[in-house]
This record gives C-alpha cells, structure tokens and sequence, in this order.
C-alpha cells in the first residue's frame, strides 16, 4: 500500500494495477432497496352534524339509525336504563335530517349539479329510511320509536304533489305578444311543464332509482294540475276561441317543441309524456264540449217527447243546425285535431239523443205511434250520422245504436221483443236493466208480465251476452242531470 501523501481519506488505499488473470472490478453504484416509510393519514370521520351541514344526507341518517337501534333495539330491562336525553336528542336530529331532506327534494326542480348531488343522497336516505321502517314492521315484539314508520317515500310523494301544484300556480315564464289573460295563463303554465319535465327526463331521473319511476311520476302530477287550474278556470266561463286555443296548443306547440325535439332525451319517458297529451287533450275536449252542449241544452230538451214524435223535421231542424254550428266555429282546429273533436261530440250527441228517449217523457200507446217512433230513430240516425261524418267523424259504429233500438220498438210479439233485447245486450254489453225497463217502458201497450219475463231472460244469458263482445255505449247512458253527465267527457271505444 503506498502513502497518497494525506491527499485521500482513509480507506482509500487502491492497488496500483491489477494482477494478471483477475476479473475486471465494477466501479458502478450498487441499487439498494430502502424501506419504505410513507405516513398512512388517518380516516376522518365526520360527525352527524357535519356530514348533515355538507348535504351527506344518506351518511347522516345512517349514524341516525345506529343510534335508534342502539337505543331502541335492545331488550325492554336494559332499554329503561338509558337516559331519556339520548332519545330526545335523536329525536331533533331526525327532524333535522328531514328538514334538509326535504329542502333539498323541494328545489330539485331549480337545482345545479351540486345540488342534484344532495339529492341523489336524498333519494338514497329516502330508501334507506322505508329500509328502515319495514325492519321495525317485522319486530312486533320490540318497542319501536314514536316516529316509526316514518313514511318517507309517501311524504316525498306528497311534496312533490304541493311543488307540482305551486309552480303551475305561479308559472315563472314570460310570455310575448297580445293575447287574453287565459290564453297567456295557458301559455305560462305549458311552457313551465315543459321547462319542468324535460328538467326531470334530462337530470332528475339520474338522481332516482327505477323503481321510483319518476317520469311517470312527474308526468301524471302535472296533469293533475294542469287539469285543476283549468277547472277553476272554466268555472268563471270558457269561451270557444280559448277552448280552440287550448287544444291547438296542445296538438301542435306542445310535441312539435317538446316531445319531437328532445326525442332523445327520452326512452320508456316518450310513453310517460305521450299519456301526458292525450290527458291534456281529454281535458281540452271536455271543457269544448261542455259549452257545446250546454247551449245546445234547450234543442236536446224536445228529444224523446211528443214534439219530437209529431213535430220531428222541427225539432231535428233545430238540432242540426245548432250543431253545424258550433262545429265550424271549431274548424280553426289543426285537421287531425278538428277530426277527433267531431268525432267525440258524435259521440256525445248519440249519447244524449239516447238519453232523452229513455227519460220516460214518451209513451207509444200502440203499434202505429210505435212504428212511427222506430222510423223517426233510423231517419234521425241517418241525418246524425251524414252530419258528422261529412264534418270528419269516423265514428261509423254510432250509426247502428238507433236502427237496433228502433227493432225493439216496432216489434209486437213479446218473445221476438226477447230476442231483440238479447241481440242489442249481445251488442252492447253495458246495457242495462234499467236502460231496458227505460226502453220497454215506451211500449204503453207490453204488460208488466211480459216485460219481467223479458227482463229474466235477459239475466239468464248474460254470462254468454257479456262474454262475446266489449263495445260500451250505454254505460254513459244514466240518469242524472246535464251538467254532471258531461262534466267527465271520455272518448268512445272503437
């Protein structure tokens, strides 16, 4: 080993050369693995308050629910023993729970992204608190909390009926252009639906589970109060134009704009909003209609009396031409639209038509007044019948429902009168007793004896009547008054 003269630290001896036939020595840095030492950061766990002050709504019921079985799920000896000021405390803190709970389902309908993460966590507390109440249900035995069951997806239900009916209420939309206070009340209120649903198709429903099915929810809400502040609308008096309004509203701004445009915001919600239409639709005609018949109260009144059976071209004169009126006042209508319109109101015609002939104001005392009766029916059915269908109706089954009438009329021999009640009952399923005692009723000349044996008959071949079709008519067909008859206006099967 040589001196390095103090230049180098110890240890630093080297040797001058290398002996012949070793092996070459590596002077590169060996890789050594250190152990590693990185800090593991404690989890923090947030308090009820804390979790409730951050919208963690699912996380605060869950530490709600560990206290109540803490508090409640044990055995009646040790339960006693808790102190009282646990239980009135968890008691607070679930109506503070609930309070945010229902803030934030409350605002769903104007909430930003942060917000419909609350109410995801909302939704999720929903579900875990029906959890919760069906556990309490199956321990009959066990003591549960005063607050159990609480109910939370009824009482979610109920509050998304109260905002529904608020903002229909109060519809936060502008409307431009010069128009009646109703027609910009209908206005305001469809374009609020529709902003409000597409809300729903496009955010809300990601906030929901499917078996809330909330589309349908929102969508069936919505009509409902649609349909009432139409109600209370009508109540101080429609005028066609406005009717007319509605239902060009509702045929042509409401799925060009909303249902056809944002087709692919919706799958099984198409369904949902397509009901929401023709509901709306429904409602329309209702409201068209009940003007319609109540001026045409008066003509209708001559039907089925002895004017109409010895003053009958008068009276259906009359008729005719009250209703070719009020029907173009209504050709303003979109055609599809214009065409469903006529056909419903053929339908509501025959309806009452029908009515006033079985409102017992006739007697036909023998077979000629009879005859006469049954051929003023099908002279009536045929006018009927050519007015609407030249208007656009493609109710062709109305026109047989006199004509089938008219063969009970006519006919003398009690038993084949038996058989004609059958057949019209084989036809119309919902033909009554009462409508054929009605019926029979105008034949002055039948005796009680025969029309009981009819009657008998007719309930013994009911189960083979009912069974072979299901067209209805003469279920709308009833006794009571005017206003009531026509203030639930349903379209007609074909």
């Amino acid at each position: 080993m040589r001196n390095t003269g103090g230049n180098e630290p110890a240890g630093a001896d080297l040797p001058d050369k290398q002996p012949a036939g070793s092996s070459k020595f590596s002077f590169k840095n060996p890789k050594i693995k250190l152990p590693s030492f990185r800090r593991s950061l404690p989890k923090v766990v947030l308090t009820f308050e804390e979790n409730l002050r951050q919208g963690r709504l699912f996380q605060a019921g869950k530490q709600l629910i560990q206290q109540e079985e803490h508090l409640f799920g044990r055995e009646i000896g040790k339960e006693e023993k808790e102190s009282g000021e646990n239980k009135e405390k968890l008691k607070r803190d679930y109506e503070s729970l609930l309070k945010k709970l229902w803030q934030s389902v409350d605002s769903s309908l104007s909430a930003g992204a942060e917000e419909l993460e609350g109410l995801k966590s909302a939704v999720s507390c929903i579900q875990q608190e029906e959890e919760q109440d069906r556990r309490w249900g199956k321990k009959p035995e066990t003591q549960a909390p005063e607050w159990r069951p609480r109910q939370c997806r009824q009482m979610h239900d109920a509050q998304l009926e109260k905002m529904v009916e608020k903002r229909m209420e109060e519809p936060n939309m502008i409307v431009e252009g010069n128009m009646s206070s109703l027609k910009r009340d209908i206005c305001k209120m469809g374009k609020q639906m529709k902003e409000d649903l597409l809300k729903v198709a496009r955010e809300l429903q990601n906030c929901y589970p499917e078996e809330f099915d909330i589309c349908s929810v929102y969508a069936g809400l919505y009509h409902q109060a649609f349909s009432q502040r139409l109600t209370e609308i009508a109540d101080y008096g429609l005028v066609v134009d406005d009717c007319i309004y509605l239902l060009t509203w509702v045929n042509n701004y409401y799925p060009k704009t909303y249902i056809v445009t944002e087709r692919d915001v919706f799958t099984e919600e198409m369904r949902c909003c397509l009901s929401l239409v023709n509901a709306m639709k429904d409602c329309g005609y209702q409201y068209l209609s009940k003007i319609i018949h109540e001026d045409m109260k008066v003509r209708y009144g001559k039907l089925g009396t002895q004017s109409w059976l010895t003053e009958n071209s008068v009276v259906m004169k009359g008729l005719l031409e009250g209703l070719t009126g009020h029907i173009e006042k209504c050709s303003d209508l979109k055609t599809s639209c214009f065409e469903e319109f006529v056909g419903r109101l053929h339908g509501d015609v025959m309806v009452e038509y029908v009515y006033r002939l079985l409102k017992k104001k006739l007697r036909l005392k023998d077979q000629g007044q009879q005859e006469a009766a049954a051929r003023l029916l099908c002279e009536d059915s045929k006018a009927l019948h050519a007015l609407f269908t030249e208007k656009g109706s493609k109710e062709e089954w109305l026109s047989d429902i006199l004509p089938k009438m008219s063969e009970v009329l006519k006919t003398q021999d009690p038993s084949m009168i038996q058989l004609e009640i059958i057949t019209l009952a084989w036809d119309y399923p919902d033909l009554s007793d009462c409508h054929v005692s009605d019926l029979l009723h105008l034949k002055m000349n039948l005796p009680i004896s025969d029309i009981k044996m009819i009657k008998e008959s007719l309930s013994e071949n009911r189960n083979s009547v009912n069974s072979q079709n299901t067209r209805t008519f003469f279920s709308r067909v009833h006794r009571q008054d005017h206003a009531s008859r026509f203030s639930k206006m349903m379209r007609l099967p074909h």
